[in-house]
């Protein structure tokens, strides 16, 4: 099942010089149906689906919904910016059992997060949705943008994974754009060394070819037939007998 959050759409083809794309809201958050106000703050370069968007901290969190709990809102250990996480990172769970949402399948929490029966567990976007209202992780202050809301210990928490999950999306994007270039290096290397060695076989072969010629024997020249110089039309006429001749 996809995620039922996406970013904003890209940009036109011309705006893009790689294979990923950047997108962003004007003035805020570049997630699709954000409700987290014009005025988030932070926002997070994140990569999603080859597409790198500048999110808020709760769509950072609703583009990643297995990667932590959406009940006490810790990074799993099982996760990959887990994995890279310092040792003893407070944003981080322990080894603990999960339980999947019922029903988008996606997010998931921890056994002991979850009141009641596992298998009805419906994580907080999927409840803000069968209710038809928006949902984040850090909702807009009441009373319009102008405000700003105070940073609680939720809050921070919420600051704090979103950072980790941005920070492993961008250093993996970093490491396959490096090993992108390293190949394409390697490649442009091996082909400038095709191409010195085809130009050395040519120029070898054009050396052959004037040794070949120097050592050939000259052929033998013949002598030019001297043109016969053309009858004048006064020899012509020197040359016919004359009428006394003919009566004779």
């Amino acid at each position: 099942m996809a995620t039922p959050f996406r970013p904003s759409p890209s940009p036109s083809p011309s705006q893009s010089a790689t294979s990923v794309s950047v997108t962003s809201a004007p003035g805020g958050c570049g997630g699709d149906r954000c409700a987290s106000g014009r005025d988030a703050w932070p926002l997070h370069h994140f990569l999603h689906e080859g597409v790198f968007c500048l999110l808020c901290s709760s769509c950072v969190l609703l583009y990643r919904p297995a990667a932590f709990c959406s009940a006490c809102l810790h990074l799993l250990s099982t996760s990959d910016a887990a994995a890279t996480a310092p040792a003893g990172d407070p944003a981080v769970a322990p080894p603990e059992p999960t339980a999947p949402c019922s029903a988008c399948g996606l997010s998931v929490a921890h056994l002991s997060c979850v009141p009641g029966d596992p298998a009805s567990f419906v994580c907080p976007p999927c409840a803000a949705a069968a209710e038809n209202r928006p949902f984040s992780f850090t909702p807009a202050p009441p009373g319009g943008g102008g405000g700003r809301r105070t940073l609680d210990e939720r809050d921070a928490r919420v600051l704090l994974v979103a950072a980790r999950l941005a920070h492993d999306s961008v250093s993996r994007a970093a490491a396959a754009a490096r090993e992108v270039a390293e190949r394409r290096v390697a490649e442009a290397a091996a082909a400038r060394k095709r191409s010195r060695e085809m130009l050395d076989a040519a120029f070898r072969a054009l050396e052959a070819q004037a040794r070949e010629a120097k050592m050939r024997p000259a052929p033998a020249t013949q002598q030019p037939k001297k043109a016969t110089r053309p009858w004048s039309r006064r020899r012509l006429w020197l040359a016919r007998p004359s009428r006394r001749g003919r009566r004779r």
